[in-house]
């Protein structure tokens, strides 16, 4: 077995007879990339600055158009925020409108309020290069989860979605730009 400081270089097979694979894993440069969170996406407060394609998201997911106009009044001007906070983080959310902040370790499930007020079960993880974020509320009947990609593209954060509908994929996308 070859075990791995944190910052990658060869520990020697000596600590194979004094820690569990678990603790060895914690030396390993790719294991510890995957339970953290870059730090690009850490202590910046983005603001949304461009929304793409909202409308035919919530027509995709089978959103009544009532209510996809209720919902697009509100989804402007969204925030993100998040910074570490003890062994987990703390992610501020929202806009003008709503405000949400949720206490989570990465990768670990956990149940609170949804951007639409009802209760979600969340889950936030680092899939490659991007964060993830999934949402499935637990008061609706139909729709399953919403998937919500973020990831860094010219200093800009950028927010992707997908809905299919229809027999047609949309993607929801939003950009952020850092808060001066």
């Amino acid at each position: 077995m070859v075990i791995y400081s944190q910052f990658g270089a060869q520990v020697g097979k000596t600590l194979a007879g004094f820690y569990s694979q678990q603790e060895l894993d914690t030396y390993n440069p790719t294991f510890l990339r995957s339970r953290m969170i870059p730090e690009q996406f850490l202590n910046t407060h983005f603001v949304e600055v461009k929304q793409e394609n909202l409308d035919d998201y919530l027509t995709a997911r089978g959103v009544p158009w009532l209510v996809r106009k209720l919902i697009s009044g509100k989804m402007q001007k969204g925030q993100f925020l998040m910074k570490p906070d003890g062994d987990g983080y703390v992610y501020n959310t929202g806009n003008a409108a709503r405000n949400l902040e949720y206490r989570f370790k990465l990768g670990e499930t956990f149940t609170d309020t949804g951007y639409d007020g009802k209760q979600h079960k969340i889950t936030i993880s680092m899939e490659g290069d991007k964060l993830k974020e999934v949402h499935f509320n637990l008061e609706r009947d139909v729709g399953g989860e919403d998937v919500f990609f973020y990831s860094i593209q010219n200093g800009n954060l950028i927010s992707t979605c997908e809905a299919e509908g229809n027999g047609k994929k949309t993607i929801w996308k939003r950009e952020f730009a850092k808060k001066n």
